[in-house]
């Protein structure tokens, strides 16, 4: 009997600490599931609208770029990030700007790039970019897997 009460114990006492303990994740903000190496997938761009001044509009032009075996995005827990990509390294900055906007700023850039994360789960992030310049609209969405 004394061991049966004794198993019930250690049991319940297992139970009540396993489901008390937070998990490591559950305080960190949206940045923890970003941070580590992502690689490239591929990557779309649309150029559309009046590409070349003329004031006609003229048909979309998209470009898929597939990304090659060595190319990834790596998000440092401090805020770097180096993208590697066709054999070229850059190097930038990030944050996140809420729990859906990705701010990327390039070290040889003036400014930085918004992307909206379309898709997040554990193994594929989604970003999409877009800005209009002169009556010619340019969207760029990368697909990103660990």
């Amino acid at each position: 009997m004394n061991k049966s009460i004794f198993a019930a114990l250690l049991m319940a006492t297992t139970l009540i600490c396993t489901s008390c303990r937070k998990d490591k994740d559950e305080n960190a903000g949206p940045e923890a599931g970003i941070v580590g190496k992502w690689k490239v997938e591929r990557m779309e761009y649309t150029d559309s609208g009046d590409l070349n001044g003329d004031g006609i509009t003229d048909d979309p032009e998209i470009y898929i770029e597939l990304g090659g075996a060595e190319d990834y995005v790596l998000f440092g827990a401090d805020g770097k990030c180096t993208t590697f990509i066709d054999g070229d390294e850059d190097k930038a900055t990030w944050r996140m700007e809420g729990n859906n906007n990705l701010q990327i700023k390039y070290e040889d850039e003036d400014d930085s790039i918004s992307f909206a994360i379309k898709e997040w789960t554990n193994n594929q992030l989604v970003l999409y970019a877009a800005e209009e310049s002169a009556g010619a609209k340019y969207e760029e969405i990368i697909y990103l897997y660990k």
